[in-house]
């Protein structure tokens, strides 16, 4: 079943809620109306026996009422004579004995006339299937000079029929062409109140990749469809933002995979050139090999940050001791800085932790030294301070090294960018180590900032929350040696 519009829709609803509107305002029109000419009957029927009770009380005898009575009453109509109304008399006496009845009351008439006892006086009583046919009744009692009379007036309800069956069928009639009507109108307000949405939707299926600088407009950006239109335009700005990313991505991804591919590629060719020796081979392998791990490092960490990206936590719930393992690669980094004429010194707290992924926690660690002493010159100096602020832990690697740019400072932490306009790799990596680390350190609920300034050096700030040990998890891991000093208090 093909889905119905939502213009139909509205139309729908429109027309049936008028509809049932309608039908309700007929039955209300029709109940007061039909009451109304009921009144109007009775009003009439009343005001006829007014005139022969009047009639009655001018005279002193019967003999002198009844000659007056017939001439004016015998046959007895009023209006036009193409609508003239017919009233018929019935006149009894206190003891039930005609006195007067007019010309066309039949002895069928006056049996069904019985049926008045019990009624209502100056009520109106309806007589069906007479043969005079369908009749209305009222009566009353007067008292006269010659006694108590009974007066009745009967009439036709041809007209008072007549009027109801014209009711009935002009409603009948109104409300069918009304709730057309209503229908037209619906589907007309309908499409006027749908255009800005359908405009927005052709607006919107104009879009393409190509296109994702272009944003959808609405007459009035402060009406629900202004809300929607800024919402999808919040939307495609974020697809554009995405978009532009994924094929710098992929350039970005492209330009690294490409040295590492052609330098197996030149070295495999360069061996199959012609027979070599023994450590050539072993020489043009080594650097194969030297390339196929920088490749798998290259794919692990564009893993780590698709992860990231897809909302997938590079977090586990694994207790780290954040000081041992700082001290442990400390040490490592000390030797390397002390090959470079770099002096490294370490400040830790003991016993911190935190909860993570030991492996990646490490990584972090590992990434944010092997920088700093990668980017200090030969007689340079590298401090490490590691102490608790509160429920949290604080991590600053400072050194007084080549620095950071005010232009490429906020750029850092983009995947594959290095801060060398030359793209070159000559101090190693891929360009991904800081996007890895904001994203490991993100995913632990910390936060990482950097402030540096050119020929000055960097400062590299990690807060990270601390580890709540619970009851059966050890206070700490294991005896540190030596490398924890008293930290200084925080600065």
């Amino acid at each position: 079943m093909k889905p119905v519009s939502m213009r139909t829709r509205l139309t729908l609803w429109f027309s049936c809620t008028v509809g049932v509107l309608l039908s309700l305002s007929g039955l209300v029109y029709i109940l007061s109306t039909r009451s109304t000419l009921g009144d109007r009957a009775l009003s009439e029927l009343v005001e006829e026996l007014g005139e022969i009770a009047r009639e009655a009380r001018q005279h002193q005898t019967k003999s002198a009422f009844l000659p007056e009575v017939t001439k004016r009453f015998y046959d007895h109509g009023v209006g036009s004579k193409s609508e003239r109304v017919q009233y018929e008399f019935v006149v009894n006496d206190d003891r039930d004995r005609r006195v007067f009845k007019s010309s066309k009351v039949s002895s069928n008439l006056l049996e069904h006339l019985q049926a008045r006892h019990g009624c209502e006086k100056k009520s109106l009583i309806s007589m069906p299937d007479t043969e005079d046919g369908n009749l209305l009744a009222c009566f009353d009692w007067i008292e006269t000079e010659f006694g108590r009379l009974e007066i009745i007036v009967v009439t036709s309800a041809a007209r008072l029929n007549r009027d109801v069956a014209n009711l009935y069928r002009s409603v009948c009639l109104a409300v069918p062409v009304a709730f057309f009507l209503a229908g037209l109108v619906g589907y007309w307000i309908s499409g006027r109140a749908m255009s800005p949405v359908t405009h927005l939707a052709e607006q919107a299926a104009s879009l393409s990749i190509n296109s994702l600088h272009r944003r959808v407009k609405t007459s009035n950006p402060h009406d629900e469809v202004g809300k929607l239109a800024d919402r999808l335009n919040t939307l495609i700005s974020g697809l554009q933002t995405a978009v532009g990313e994924i094929r710098r991505f992929t350039a970005d991804a492209s330009h690294e995979l490409r040295t590492p591919l052609a330098v197996i590629r030149i070295e495999a060719e360069l061996a199959m050139k012609r027979e070599r020796t023994r450590e050539e081979y072993q020489r043009s392998l080594r650097v194969i090999l030297q390339q196929v791990e920088r490749l798998i490092h290259l794919a692990g960490h564009m893993l780590d940050l698709s992860r990231s990206e897809a909302g997938i936590s590079l977090a586990s719930h694994e207790l780290v001791d954040f000081s041992l393992s700082l001290c442990r690669i400390g040490d490592g980094v000390k030797a390397l800085g002390q090959s470079q004429g770099i002096t490294v010194t370490l400040d830790v707290e003991p016993e911190l932790f935190v909860r993570g992924d030991r492996l990646r926690v490490e990584g972090v660690i590992s990434n944010l030294l092997a920088n700093a002493v990668k980017y200090t010159q030969n007689g340079g100096e590298v401090k490490v301070l590691c102490n608790s602020d509160g429920d949290s832990l604080l991590l600053c690697v400072e050194d007084n090294g080549i620095g950071i740019s005010a232009d490429h400072l906020p750029k850092i932490f983009d995947r594959f960018y290095r801060v060398e306009s030359s793209r070159n790799s000559s101090t190693g990596g891929a360009g991904l180590g800081l996007s890895i680390v904001r994203a490991v350190v993100a995913s632990l609920g910390g936060t990482i900032k950097v402030t540096s300034e050119l020929g000055s050096g960097t400062v590299v700030r990690v807060n990270l929350p601390l580890a709540v040990l619970t009851a059966g998890e050890p206070e700490a891991a294991q005896e540190i040696d030596d490398c924890f000093v008293v930290p200084n208090a925080a600065g």
